[in-house]
C-alpha cells in the first residue's frame, strides 16, 4: 500500500544539512572508519595519531563491521549444508525463510520420495509454492499448478462423481494461477477469471467448503480492483462484504465464531479506510477507522489480538500522516514495527491458496457457513495481495521513513529498521526495510560511510542466505 505523503515529499528534496544533524555523528573526532582506527587518546584526554597501529584496508574495515553486525543479532545464519534432506529439514528451511532451500529440498522430496503420507505431500507442495513465489519464479509456479489443476480435471472427467469435486485443490490451484497472471502484468485477464469463479461458487449450493472458498474468491476480487486502481469498484466490494458479515454476526449464536467475524469485519473496515486515505478521501476514510476502533474496543476478546491492534495502529498512523501530524504518526509507524516484527517472526506468514493450513481447511468443510466464513477471512490479510510487500510491516516501514524526514528524526528511524533487521535478518531483510534503510544512509551520512554502511546490510544478506531476487540488489542503492 503506498504511503499518504503529499506530492512534495521529502524523500525527493531532504538535504543533508536541512536535517539538522552532524552526518558523521562525530563533532570533532574522526570522519571515517580508518581515521576512527587510526586515532587514540592520550593519558590527558586529547586526540592524536596512533603511529605504530598498522593501517586497515577498506575490505578489512567492512569484513570487521560486518561481523560486529552479525554478533549483535538474535538469531544465528542457518547452516545449509548441515540442515537434512528430510521433512523435518524443509521445515526448518521454511521457518528461516531459506526458499532456495525449501524450492531445492521440496523438488527432491516430492520426485524421489516414494509413499508420502498425505498430509506430508500437501505441506511440501504449498510450501514448494510458497518458495517459487517469493523467488519470483513464476513460469515455474504456473507450470506446476497447472499440472496439478488438469490431473484433477482429469480425475473428474474419467469418474465423473460430482460428489467427490476437490474445492480445496481446483480452487487453490485457479486462484494461484491467477496470483500469477497478477504478478507477471496480466491483471485485467485475472480479475475476469476470478469474477467468473465468484458466479459460479455463488450459484453452487452453499455448504460449508463453498462458502469458504467463495470468500477467499471475493478477497483476491477485491485485490484485483485494487492492482488495476479501480477504487470505486474495490470500495463497493469491500461494502458489500461488510454488510454481509454484519448479517453473519447478527445471527450467529456461537460466541467464538461471532468474535471472529468481528475480527474480520475490523480488518474489512481498516482496510477500506487506508484505501479512502491512498485516494484522498482522509474524511470518509476516518469514518471507518473510527468504526474499526470502536469495534476493537467493545469485545475483550477481540481486543487482545495483537495482529488486529496492528491493523488498527496502522490505520491510525496513516490518519495521522494523512493529516500532517508526523510527530505522532512516527511515534506509531515505531511501535507497528515492533509488534509486527514480532508477529512475524512467530512463524510462516503465506497467503498463498495452496497454503492455507490443513487444519483450517479441516475445520471450514465441518463447521457452520458462519465459521466458513470467519475461517476463510482469517487466513487472508486483504492488504498483503494488493502488492508483492503490501504487509503492515511493509506500510509502517515505508512510512516511518518518510514521517522522520519531515520532523528530523533520521537517525532515529535508521536505529529502529537495524533493529529490526538483528531481531531476524532472515525476515526483515526485504526490499521495502532495505531500500528505506539505505536511503536514510544516503541521506543522513557522508557516501563514504554510507556506502560501508550499505555493504555491510549486504554482506548480512549474503550471510543469512537472503539473496536475489528475493532481495532484489537494487535495494542496496550501490552503483
Amino acid at each position: 500500500m503506498a504511503s499518504n505523503a503529499p506530492k512534495s515529499s521529502p524523500l525527493a528534496t531532504v538535504r543533508r544539512d536541512q536535517a539538522n544533524i552532524d552526518p558523521l555523528a562525530y563533532s570533532s573526532g574522526p570522519s571515517t572508519p580508518q581515521q576512527q582506527h587510526n586515532r587514540t587518546l592520550t593519558p590527558k584526554g586529547h586526540m592524536e595519531s596512533a603511529p605504530f597501529q598498522k593501517l586497515l584496508t577498506p575490505a578489512e574495515i567492512l569484513d570487521t563491521e560486518l561481523k560486529v553486525f552479525i554478533g549483535q543479532c538474535r538469531k544465528q545464519a542457518l547452516a545449509v549444508e548441515e540442515v537434512p534432506s528430510t521433512m523435518e529439514g524443509l521445515l526448518t528451511f521454511a521457518a528461516t525463510s531459506s526458499w532456495q532451500g525449501v524450492a531445492t529440498l521440496s523438488s527432491k522430496l516430492l520426485f524421489e520420495e516414494e509413499n508420502l503420507p498425505e498430509q506430508h505431500l500437501s505441506l511440501i507442495t504449498g510450501l514448494r509454492f510458497e518458495a517459487l513465489y517469493r523467488m519470483k519464479q513464476y513460469d515455474e509456479l504456473a507450470t506446476e499448478a497447472a499440472s496439478i489443476l488438469a490431473e484433477e480435471e482429469s480425475r473428474l472427467a474419467a469418474e465423473g462423481e460430482s460428489e467427490r469435486f476437490n474445492y480445496n485443490t481446483t480452487v487453490s490451484m485457479r486462484l494461484l494461477l491467477n496470483d500469477v497472471k497478477i504478478m507477471t502484468g496480466r491483471s485485467e485477464e485475472a480479475l475476469q477469471q476470478l469474477l467468473a469463479m465468484h458466479k459460479w461458487l455463488a450459484s453452487l449450493p452453499q455448504e460449508s467448503i463453498v462458502t469458504f472458498w467463495l470468500w477467499q474468491v471475493k478477497c483476491h476480487v477485491v485485490n484485483g480492483y485494487i492492482r488495476l486502481r479501480n477504487w470505486k469498484a474495490a470500495t463497493l466490494e469491500m461494502n458489500r462484504m461488510l454488510n454481509d458479515l454484519q448479517s453473519l454476526v447478527q445471527g450467529c449464536s456461537n460466541v467464538e465464531t461471532k468474535t471472529d467475524l468481528v475480527k474480520a469485519q475490523i480488518v474489512l473496515l481498516t482496510r477500506l479506510a487506508r484505501l479512502l486515505f491512498q485516494i484522498g478521501s482522509v474524511k470518509n476514510g476516518s469514518l471507518y477507522y473510527e468504526k474499526a476502533s470502536a469495534l476493537l474496543a467493545s469485545d475483550v476478546n477481540v481486543a487482545k489480538d495483537e495482529a488486529l491492534q496492528s491493523q488498527v495502529l496502522l490505520t491510525q498512523g496513516l490518519l495521522l500522516f494523512s493529516t500532517e501530524q508526523f510527530e505522532q504518526a512516527l511515534d506509531l509507524f515505531t511501535t507497528i514495527i515492533d509488534t509486527e516484527g514480532g508477529l512475524a517472526s512467530e512463524g510462516l506468514a503465506s497467503q498463498l491458496a495452496p497454503s492455507i493450513p490443513a487444519s483450517v481447511l479441516k475445520g471450514a468443510t465441518a463447521g457452520t457457513l458462519e465459521a466458513a466464513v470467519a475461517s476463510a477471512l482469517s487466513v487472508h490479510d486483504l492488504q498483503r495481495r494488493a502488492q508483492a510487500d503490501g504487509s503492515n510491516l511493509a506500510v509502517a516501514v515505508n512510512n516511518l521513513s518518510i514521517c522522520a524526514l519531515y520532523v528530523k528524526q533520521i537517525r532515529t528511524a535508521i536505529t529502529r529498521l537495524e533493529q529490526l533487521i538483528l531481531l531476524d535478518p532472515a525476515r526483515h531483510l526485504t526490499d521495502p526495510v532495505v531500500f528505506n534503510l539505505c536511503t536514510l544512509y544516503d541521506l543522513s551520512y557522508a557516501p563514504d560511510t554510507s556506502v560501508m554502511k550499505k555493504k555491510v546490510m549486504q554482506g548480512v544478506a549474503g550471510a543469512y542466505h537472503v539473496d536475489d531476487p528475493i532481495l532484489h540488489w537494487r535495494s542496496f542503492r550501490l552503483s
